[in-house]
This record gives C-alpha cells, structure tokens and sequence, in this order.
C-alpha cells in the first residue's frame, strides 16, 4: 500500500506493508525524507505512533496521510509538538484508591504519557507525572516529564488537574490553515474529581503553556 507522509513542507509518497512495524516506516522515512529516526515523530489520527505498533493496529490503509514532526537541529525541542486538544471537553473522573503507584496524581497539574523503559513496572502503561502549581511550557519543561518509578523521560501526550483553576495558551496547526491562536478562559477542576480528557485527541502545537492557579 501507499501512504503519504506529511512534514518538512512537503508530502512524500512510501509503499510499505500495513503488517509493517511503525519503525519500520520510520526507516523508510529516514532514507526517502534525510531526517533521523531519533528526529522525528508520526502522528496519524490524532494519536502518536509507538514504534512496536504494527501500521495495521493503527487501522493506516491505502492512501492514509501521516504527519511528520521534526525535531528542531542544533539539539532544540520538537519544532512542532503532538499533545492533548485542550480545546476538547473535559471529563471528571471519580478517585480509585487501588489505583498504582504510577497513577498517583496531586493537586494542581498532573502530566500523563507512557513509559517505554522496559526494565520499568509501569512499562507500556500511561503514567502521571506530578507537577503541581506550576505552569507548564510544553518547548521549555517537556525534557523534565519522567515516570514517577524509574525517572526515565516520558513523552508528554496529555494532562489532568485537581484543585485548580486552568488554562492554556498556544498555537496549533490545521490542514490546509493558517495556525489557530487560542487562550482558553479560566477553568476550575474540583478536588473531588480528576478532571482529564477521553481518549487521546492528539494535535499538533506550535507553542503551548499550560497555566494553573492555587484556589
């Protein structure tokens, strides 16, 4: 099959198996696109593509389109960054008290992703990384989200919040659009309640800083 890989301000055409492995595309990406595997992420459906997932899984067919995030060259972060659509409902989750040691959150901002170290107990399972009140700019503090048991980097995918007032500011890139400005109101997340999203709604941001307030 043929998929379309778009990044780098151009679309590239791959042939490749859907039983094929996402690094297996990345590899492909890197001989056709010159940019390293190490340097580039795959975003397709709004989900961000694990390496040792198959094409297939990810339901990628004849003619799907890929998105291709670059990291930025002199040892910079991601010049475009795939995380959360703030701008979607949110859902307040009740608290589970036999939730594990990885999914435990605290007041204020929490930061969520998968761990991939293998050595890990919560390896492969969507970890919360505690941040508190603190603000969160994604370019400026991605490199400080790490499991809470082995303290290897985590990729940031979303966040949730407890106890806090909210908001967010940023730019996110739209097909065939110029970047949408965004600074959301104010919001608040009770204490009774984990207010996070459903699902993984991923977007692409040009810049992005989560901010939150003590009530």
């Amino acid at each position: 099959m043929n998929v379309f890989l778009v990044g780098l301000g151009r679309t590239t055409t791959i042939t490749i198996d859907p039983t094929s492995t996402v690094l297996e595309l990345k590899r492909k990406c890197k001989e056709k696109m010159k940019v390293e595997i190490e340097q580039h992420r795959l975003i397709f459906a709004g989900k961000q593509l694990e390496d040792y997932q198959t094409l297939g899984f990810y339901k990628i067919g004849n003619g799907s389109t890929i998105h291709l995030v670059v990291r930025l060259s002199g040892g910079g972060g991601f010049n475009f960054a795939p995380f959360q659509d703030l701008s979607k409902p949110t859902l307040a989750k009740s608290w589970n008290t036999d939730a594990p040691s990885w999914r435990n959150a605290v007041n204020g901002l929490n930061i969520e992703g998968y761990c991939k170290n293998y050595s890990c107990k919560a390896s492969g399972r969507r970890v919360i990384v505690q941040w508190g009140y603190n603000d969160f700019d994604f370019f400026q503090d991605e490199h400080k989200s790490r499991c809470p048991l082995c303290e290897q980097y985590v990729t940031p995918t979303t966040c949730g919040f407890t106890n806090t007032f909210w908001k967010f500011q940023g730019s996110k890139k739209v097909d065939g659009k110029p970047p949408e400005k965004i600074d959301s109101d104010w919001k608040f997340a009770p204490s009774d309640k984990y207010t996070t999203f459903e699902g993984e709604d991923l977007v692409i941001w040009m810049n992005l800083v989560i901010k939150v307030r003590r009530p």
